[in-house]
């Protein structure tokens, strides 16, 4: 037990320490909004932002209040996605050198059901050799070492 404790301890801090990192140069409410939606999204496993407002930590405003704070943050006009990326980006940049092996694997996500979503293209779901309709998704991983491939990007297109 007192393993298992302390590897989270570790763990949370390391995750701390990485989001502190890559939010350098946010705004302070979208530094906020990043650590309180990554510990929400971890804790509940779901996208769903009903879901991410009944897992965000320390609760203490109304399930509505916190429902309405994800929504505006998710719906206001920024760039804080670029910024997130350049820094990841920065923070891996060190780590390669002109012998790291960088990992392309083009991939895709299969919307069978979907009809009406923007910008829907054919591709092969893979699980069941299908054509169907979805996204293509190209991945991108340097290899550091090789047990912990790291990622750098997960870019859907169409």
């Amino acid at each position: 037990m007192k393993k298992q404790f302390q590897l989270m301890k570790n763990l949370s801090a390391n995750f701390f320490n990485f989001l502190h990192k890559i939010n350098k140069n946010l705004s302070l409410p979208t530094k906020k909004f990043i650590f309180e939606a990554t510990f929400a999204l971890i804790r509940s496993s779901s996208p769903i932002v009903s879901q991410l407002a009944r897992n965000l930590p320390k609760q203490h405003s109304k399930f509505v209040s916190r429902l309405d704070r994800l929504e505006y943050n998710l719906r206001k006009p920024s760039n804080f996605d670029e910024q997130i990326s350049n820094a990841i980006i920065g923070q891996v940049l060190p780590f390669i050198k002109d012998d790291t092996p960088i990992i392309l694997d083009l991939s895709d996500l299969g919307k069978p059901l979907a009809k009406k979503m923007d910008y829907l293209a054919t591709v092969r779901d893979g699980s069941t050799g299908e054509l169907v309709n979805g996204y293509w998704l190209v991945e991108i991983y340097v290899s550091v070492s090789r047990k912990n491939p790291i990622p750098v990007l997960l870019e859907p297109f169409s």
